[in-house]
């Protein structure tokens, strides 16, 4: 084992999402590249390879989940890369929204040892998922999963569904269709609200009781009719004030390389939170052309950061929006350094990645 792997001041580290690319062929409505101008790349080749150089030093194998911004399966070199990390011991898997998913591309991800894809289906109905993905054809992707349980019938098959007030009502049937299409999940989430009218369409206020503490949450509800399908994300009973990229000891590549303790620090965006607009900075530990792994693993920043997110000392921004320090995650009337992870959803249960 490496010398690296024996420094226990290293941050434990058993989650890697990892952005290929920041181009995507639809335009979806809950997407955030629908609200700003994200710049657009693909994620060299380099930087792959610097990143799997990183986890050999670090002895570390772990979940490599590609996803972001963007579609990875646009990326020219994803199959390659699934096989990379495969054979070095990782498990990768995949998020994608399943239009691309051709015959060869699906057979070669089998052969590659993809762990699990991920295609994400926001309705069951045509009409429904066309109005949540401006550019997919539900019958389309459909054909496609199930030709993709053909092809790659050692990978296993996850069903991503973002619930919205106008596609709630939907979630029985998407569940009964993941079923038919073979998947072993569904992973539910609310939606981060990237503009004002998908604001006034996301469930999560009345999930907290902000509007009606006597609403009853279908997402938490949801049994969806099929025991044998493992229901994943906001569902159940959550946990408030913790983040789920420090429970599972995540770290988040971006495109270019840089480093960010969670893929919701990734990138500059925004979002809207108590009816207001947020903007959020990016954390940036470094590049991992200029930082190797190891390094940025041990940095005093991260590793006092990660403290920070096991105390979880941030104001409760989610249920107040009584000042605007609020509206960007600089700091908090707790005072908190940048960047304060009090306006997080996701450290409130109500968004999950797969």
């Amino acid at each position: 084992m490496p010398a690296q792997a024996a420094n226990t001041a290293l941050a434990p580290l058993r989650t890697l999402y990892l952005e290929p690319t920041t181009r995507c062929n639809l335009r979806c409505r809950a997407c955030v590249r629908a609200a700003w101008n994200l710049p657009r790349g693909d994620m060299p080749a380099a930087t792959f390879e610097q990143v799997l150089h990183g986890l050999e030093a670090c002895g570390q194998t772990v979940r490599i989940v590609l996803a972001g911004f963007g579609e990875p399966l646009v990326h020219p070199e994803i199959t390659s890369w699934v096989g990379r990390a495969t054979r070095a011991g990782h498990r990768a898997e995949l998020v994608t929204n399943g239009t691309l998913l051709t015959s060869e591309l699906a057979h070669a991800l089998g052969e590659a040892g993809l762990a699990t894809l991920w295609s994400s289906l926001d309705g069951a109905r045509p009409a429904a998922y066309a109005h949540a993905r401006e550019g997919g054809d539900l019958p389309d992707v459909a054909e496609h999963l199930s030709r993709f349980r053909r092809e790659a019938p050692e990978t296993e098959l996850g069903i991503a569904f973002v619930a919205t007030r106008r596609n709630v009502d939907e979630l029985p049937a998407v569940a009964s269709l993941a079923k038919d299409l073979g998947a072993a999940k569904l992973h539910v989430s609310h939606v981060q609200a990237h503009s004002a009218e998908l604001a006034l369409d996301a469930l999560y206020p009345e999930a907290m009781g902000l509007h009606d503490p006597a609403w009853r949450n279908p997402l938490t509800e949801a049994a969806c009719g099929q025991p044998n399908l493992t229901l994943l994300g906001a569902l159940g009973e959550v946990q408030p004030d913790t983040c789920p990229f420090f429970e599972h000891d995540a770290l988040a590549v971006r495109w270019d390389g840089e480093v960010a303790p969670c893929p919701e620090l990734l990138h500059r965006h925004g979002s809207f939170l108590c009816g207001e607009a947020r903007s959020v900075r990016p954390y940036l530990l470094g590049s991992i052309a200029e930082k190797p792994l190891p390094e940025l693993l041990a940095s005093g920043e991260f590793l006092s950061f990660r403290e920070r997110l096991r105390t979880f000392a941030f104001a409760p921004c989610t249920r107040c929006g009584a000042c605007p320090m609020y509206l960007d995650n600089e700091s908090d009337c707790l005072e908190s350094a940048f960047p304060s992870c009090a306006g997080c959803l996701w450290a409130q249960g109500l968004i999950r990645c797969p």
